[in-house]
């Protein structure tokens, strides 16, 4: 008997899925807020709790739906994964200190054009917190479940349906757009693009995920230095010699991707 042939998501799958992740995570985040307080639990532990959760719960159904299995998921490519680590992490993280440099830069401009409301400096001030359960909520969970859902089931499946560059740039709308503020939305947009790249030239969630977490890493690194959100205020103003070091490291790792990397076809 043949094995039941994988589905692909469409654009409208990807939105209805997304839709459905928001409401699970309210649906568990409101749970969690009674639950969480009776067993000890803190808001950012609360946090990191519901994220799992409702991360678990819908991918668990979307995976049904798509009948698609973990290595498809995370690493479908023919390369084993320990080769695919051991050459694509040196020039991925070589790539993160001019994303850091050019997202900071790009939601410093967005903010002096259009200043922050007091709700949004409240959600960006919540997301600076210090404790252990919101650094690896930011820096393991984060990065591991949106990259499982947006390069891993989204622009998987768009890969197969659409042509390639409007698959990417489909996905990476989604990315940001699931963040729910502009600010947010231009940062995802950007860092969705390079990650789409990255993804549909390896075909495996190793790098992306990488890439992501070392990102989400530096921000925090950086945030906790300077005690203020990344999105706050203009407050960082990087030196023209860290704009040289950034974007030479970001040729080399670029230059070696590009060469390790052959073109696919969608």
């Amino acid at each position: 008997m043949d094995a039941p042939r994988q589905a692909f998501l469409s654009g409208w799958d990807a939105l209805f899925l997304l839709i459905g992740l928001h409401f699970t995570e309210g649906v568990v985040g409101a749970v969690i807020d009674v639950v969480g307080p009776r067993l000890g639990w803190g808001e950012d532990l609360g946090s990191a709790v519901t994220l799992l959760l409702a991360g678990a719960i819908v991918f668990t159904l979307a995976m049904r739906f798509t009948r698609t299995g973990l290595r498809a998921l995370f690493h479908p490519a023919r390369a084993s994964p320990a080769a695919t680590t051991a050459l694509l992490m040196p020039p991925v993280l070589a790539l993160v200190p001019v994303v850091v440099l050019a997202v900071t830069l790009l939601t410093d401009w967005l903010v002096a054009l259009a200043p922050l409301s007091g709700w949004e400096e409240d959600l960006f001030a919540s997301m600076s917190g210090d404790t252990l359960a919101a650094i690896l909520l930011v820096c393991v969970l984060a990065p591991v479940t949106e990259e499982m859902l947006f390069r891993g089931l989204i622009l998987r499946g768009f890969l197969a349906r659409y042509p390639r560059w409007p698959a990417i740039a489909a996905s990476a709308v989604l990315f940001g757009a699931s963040h729910l503020n502009l600010y947010q939305f231009a940062a995802a947009l950007l860092l969705g693009l390079l990650l789409g790249w990255l993804y549909e030239r390896s075909r495996s969630l190793i790098p992306c995920i990488a890439l992501h977490a070392a990102y989400n890493a530096a921000v925090t690194w950086l945030d906790l230095q300077e005690a203020q959100p990344v999105f706050d205020a203009a407050w960082w103003d990087p030196s023209p010699v860290a704009w040289l070091v950034a974007l030479g490291l970001a040729a080399l790792g670029l230059s070696m991707l590009v060469r390790l990397l052959q073109p696919r076809q969608a």
